[in-house]
């Protein structure tokens, strides 16, 4: 947000990758961005642009608007005439660039960033952990940050002390003094003019919230995410997770509430700005006459603060004041579940908005339930609000079913308009099977579905079970699942799944479910029994045309089944909505597998979707589906190809003469797509775009297959060029022109094969000189697979040495970040105990593979898995011992959080369990979090073996790993793979559950008091008085 000398407010509505300006009379007209998600335009007129989540803007003295591109890591901006320009990023690469032009630089999910007093552009290059400059001759260079995550530097040169994911950074008006939002450090910093930096607020490292009245260096923030400066030098403060506003004092250092009274929500409109309600405000911007403008994010407006400290709405309008407009004038945020009504009206949670919208048959938008504002209230009423609602349901009474899947809660409207809870808590967790589904526990619901005869099911995700409400008594038990795993052909109620999206309820009574993480489809038959209906297990593309249970899937989200028994797959990893027939074959039915929006109006099959999430059919066999990631809801309807016109299902065609002629055999197998819900931005350049987009997609086959057959000759020089080469050519990508699809190893078609490590790392070269990626290998076999991967054993040809190759499929740009981060850490490491890793290379199929050394016995769940030989105490500890040492490597050394310790990811590089020796090595590097000593809040990791701060999505540090090596040794020492000690300590106090946990240590009679104890203590509840590996490796001494 900005604001510009006339008064005019400038916006970036992030979710949908936009850039506003909101004129002086209160005129909002868009001035940048097409609402699609992705980079294009350069040199074009910025409102057909695409962007990627913009963030912080500034307006320079010229009028021209400067943004963050956000996740497209560039600087772009937006002349006085409406083209758009990067100034800075490229996009993608190794090289930071400093030194060099700003627009061949690499910057990382860039937040925040400000213009000095003589133009020059500092940005926050929050991922990078730096703060960066851009002078007038455009050479970047960097001004704050070490490059490592972490805190300390306070008192030396700015360019030596580490940062934490800085969000934003200010100018002093008049002393060009820098100050950065140190956002995860939680404080905030300033470089003075000879380069020194020191904190003005908050502690470094110490989250929290104080009282006002004291001095800024000794008060505690929550996550500032914004700074400003006033005209007098004032500092202010957008402290997003305490939801208020601070002002530090330029002349005493005194820090107070400037607005904000720490409530989360929206109200106070009209009232001192200290005793209003805003929620997670992001940035602070001043006018000419010192009116302070706030981002108020959570609320989706921007108020103002006057000079006498009353608070208004300046822009954002409720969602209802939406109501009655044309539904393809409306925009969305993140739409999720979708339904048809028995009168043929449209229902769809609307997520990120808080709220549940129908479409009427006239093709206008009504909210029905939510505010806006994200809440819980308003059970047995009409008004009320909602979390993040990911999935609806309507019966054949016409009455909604909503999983409110962040309060834990499955609601419904009746017919009258009446929303009440009819399933769980306030609190989140697992309790209340046999009992009133109203006092019951859930966790996480993310969908909900009504049988014939009213019976509910819940797929209550994060518990990894499919629960069911009985119509007749209200009582609520476990029909599926129960432990996070997989396990298939036995009853439900004794499989596992693991974290199930979407459920269908078909007329017999069989239960269909998007067993979301096992990239499987299941059905629970009338007897419930569980089976694989689709996907075979690892997360991919493949297999269309033949057996769904040969196929890959990938993250399904969501399963509906129409009257004939074909079911519908919302594959959303891959982009694409796929079709079990009745014989049992799948094929795609809408998506081409690239990201993004490519158009309506056209064979489905072509098209490009964003991460479909839902799906509904209506009684006319029109398919519906929420195209999350496009914020669309979209329409697939069979047609007539040759312009005929579709009637009853028969093709009609007329001829010179008026006469009409019938012909069954020209209906389109497939389906054309069609808008329901879009962006009214693009209403009026559609027609335009779509004749211009013909001519460059025929432009585009001619020049990349002449570019693949030039390129079949020459020799690969520069690993940057060819990686950007590889992410970035959406050419190649988009046409497809050569048509194999996507394989477990790369074929002989492979394009990009290049050494990473031979140019990168100086370490093993790669023995292949060609871009054939499989020329360098024999493949063995395929030794494993996982929710990311496959993992193969291979034979160097040149050598003859045998090598474990992991195959890991990437989506887009932001897999492939997070796949090389694995392998790149990997590279890292130099450690007796630490997987070994040669080699690194991409391939044309969006794979990428890391060559690792091959260990031939396996991993310790076969230690686990063989039930009739219980394992000495020698060799236990030497496993404890080894696995201690690997951690104190990477925790000390690296600062990285393994977050998947597990027994699959411990390989066995030597045993002789005669002589009670081994020699084992850590792996998986894939879900590590690097947090340089501060703690890290996200989830991740293997629920079994997870603790509850992980599993919780709060905060958690390194002593985490040791919890689940604790886990691991305990299912060393009792073979015990059932049981969850985080659901035991979530429904027993800490002193039963380590009874329980001791008596199936002790019951082998094999282990000393001591290794139990150390072992219990590992998987203490409590992550203060839980050991770090050094405190075990001194224990066991």
């Amino acid at each position: 947000m900005a604001v510009n000398t006339i008064g005019e407010i400038f916006i970036s509505d992030t979710a949908n990758h936009r850039i506003l300006k909101v004129l002086t009379n209160g005129t909002v007209e868009v001035i940048g961005g097409n609402g699609i998600s992705g980079f294009s335009g350069d040199g074009e007129l910025a409102i057909n642009a695409k962007l990627n989540r913009p963030t912080k803007i500034v307006v320079d003295s010229a009028g021209r608007v400067v943004f963050c591109d956000n996740s497209n890591n560039r600087i772009r901006m937006i002349s006085n005439n409406g083209t758009i320009s990067t100034i800075a990023g490229s996009g993608t690469g190794f090289v930071l660039g400093d030194g060099g032009l700003a627009t061949n630089a690499i910057l990382n999910m860039p937040t925040g960033l400000t213009i000095n007093s003589i133009g020059e552009i500092l940005i926050a290059d929050t991922s990078n952990f730096k703060i960066r400059k851009i002078d007038l001759n455009g050479i970047i260079t960097t001004i704050a940050g070490s490059g490592n995550q972490g805190f300390e530097g306070d008192g030396g040169l700015a360019t030596s002390a580490p940062l934490n994911f800085p969000a934003d950074v200010s100018v002093h008006p008049t002393t060009n003094e820098v100050f950065i939002a140190d956002s995860n450090n939680h404080c905030v910093r300033k470089i003075l003019t000879n380069g020194t930096i020191f904190t003005v607020a908050g502690i470094c490292g110490a989250q929290g919230q104080s009282s006002d009245g004291g001095l800024a260096i000794n008060s505690r923030l929550n996550y500032p995410i914004g700074v400003a400066i006033s005209s007098t030098g004032d500092i202010f403060i957008a402290e997003r997770d305490n939801s208020k506003v601070r002002k530090v004092s330029s002349s005493t250092g005194i820090i107070s509430t400037f607005a904000g009274n720490g409530v989360f929500g929206f109200m106070g409109d009209g009232k001192a700005a200290v005793n209003a309600s805003i929620y997670n405000p992001y940035n602070v911007a001043f006018n000419s006459a010192g009116e302070a403008f706030i981002s108020d994010y959570g609320s989706g407006k921007i108020r103002k603060v006057s000079l006498n400290g009353i608070i208004t709405t300046v822009v954002g309008e409720y969602l209802q004041s939406q109501d009655g407009k044309l539904a393809t004038d409306v925009v969305l945020n993140t739409p999720k579940g979708v339904a048809i009504s028995p009168s043929g009206e449209v229902y769809f949670a609307d997520s990120d908005k808080y709220a549940i919208r129908k479409i009427t048959l006239s093709g206008t938008i009504i909210t029905i339930a939510g505010s806006g504002l994200y809440g819980f209230a308003g059970d047995n009423g009409y008004s009320s609000q909602l979390s993040n609602s990911y999935d609806i349901f309507i019966n054949s009474l016409g009455e909604a079913f909503i999983a409110d899947t962040y309060n834990h809660r499955i609601r419904k409207i009746d017919v009258n308009g009446i929303i009440m809870t009819i399933a769980g808590i306030v609190t989140s967790g697992f309790s209340g099977d046999g009992g009133l589904a109203t006092k019951a526990e859930l966790f996480e619901p993310y969908g909900v579905v009504t049988s014939s005869s009213g019976d509910v099911f819940i797929a209550d995700t994060s518990n990894c079970r499919i629960r069911k409400v009985s119509s007749s008594t209200g009582i609520i038990t476990t029909v599926a699942g129960g432990t996070c795993g997989f396990g298939d052909n036995v009853l439900a109620v004794d499989a596992q799944l693991n974290t199930p999206y979407g459920i269908s309820v078909n007329s017999k009574g069989e239960l269909f479910i998007a067993d979301t993480n096992n990239h499987r489809i299941r059905k629970v038959s009338s007897s419930g029994f569980i089976s694989t209906i689709a996907g075979n297990g690892v997360g991919g593309f493949s297999g269309d045309g033949g057996l769904a249970t040969n196929a890959n899937l990938f993250k399904p989200s969501k399963v509906v089944v129409n009257s004939i028994g074909e079911i519908f797959i919302a594959d959303s990893s891959t982009n694409r909505i796929r079709k079990i027939l009745t014989n049992g074959t799948i094929i795609t039915i809408a998506g081409n597998g690239n990201s993004g929006f490519n158009g309506d109006e056209a064979d489905a099959t072509n098209s490009q979707l964003g991460s479909p999430y839902g799906i509904a059919l209506s009684s006319t066999g029109e398919i519906y589906i929420s195209d999350q990631g496009n914020n669309r809801i979209r329409k697939l309807v069979p047609y007539c190809v040759n312009q005929g016109t579709l009637v009853n299902g028969s093709c009609f065609y007329t001829d010179y003469n008026n006469n009409s002629t019938k012909d069954n055999s020209n209906v389109s197998n497939n389906n054309q797509i069609l808008a329901v819900v879009l962006p009214s931005v693009l209403v009026p350049v559609f027609c335009i775009v779509a004749g211009i987009v013909v001519v460059l997609l025929i432009c585009c086959v001619i020049f990349s297959k002449r570019t693949r057959k030039e390129k079949s000759t020459e020799k690969v020089e520069s690993v940057p060029r060819d990686l950007e080469m590889a992410i970035e050519s959406q050419t190649l990508q988009t046409m497809e022109s050569v048509k194999s699809e996507p394989t477990d190893f790369p074929s002989e078609q492979s394009l990009y094969f290049q050494s990473m490590v031979s140019s990168q790392y100086k370490s093993v070269a790669s023995e292949s000189s060609s871009n054939n990626a499989a020329s360098k290998y024999n493949i063995l076999e395929k030794i494993g697979s996982g929710a990311f991967g496959s993992v193969f054993r291979v034979e160097v040809k040149k050598t003859g040495d045998i090598k474990a190759v992991k195959a890991l499929k990437y989506v887009d740009h932001d897999d492939l970040n997070n796949i090389m981060k694995e392998g790149i850490q990997l590279l890292k490491m130099d450690h007796p105990n630490i997987v070994k890793v040669n080699d690194m290379f991409v391939d044309s199929s969006q794979l990428v593979f890391i060559e690792m050394e091959f260990y031939a016995y396996g991993d310790l769940s076969t230690l686990i898995q063989d039930t009739n030989t219980i394992h000495s105490e020698i060799l236990l500890r030497k496993i404890l011992e080894q696995s201690c040492q690997a951690l104190q490597y990477i925790h000390e050394n690296l600062k990285i959080v393994h977050r998947d310790i597990k027994p699959s990811n411990i390989f066995l590089k030597s045993i002789d369990l005669a002589n009670d020796d081994i020699h084992i090595v850590l792996a998986d590097f894939g879900l590590a979090k690097d947090t340089q000593g501060s703690m890290a809040k996200s989830f991740a990791g293997t629920p079994l073996y997870m603790p509850l701060e992980l599993s919780l999505g709060v905060n958690y540090t390194f002593n985490a790993d040791v919890y689940s090596l604790g886990v691991t040794m305990y299912q060393l020492m009792t073979k015990d793979v059932q049981t969850s000690i985080s659901y035991l300590y979530m429904n027993k106090n800490s002193i039963e559950t380590k009874q329980i946990l001791r008596s199936k240590m002790e019951a082998p009679n094999t282990y000393s008091d001591q290794l139990i104890d150390v072992v219990l203590n590992m998987i203490e509840k409590d992550m203060e008085k839980r050991p770090s590996e050094v405190d075990v490796l001194n224990q066991m001494k």
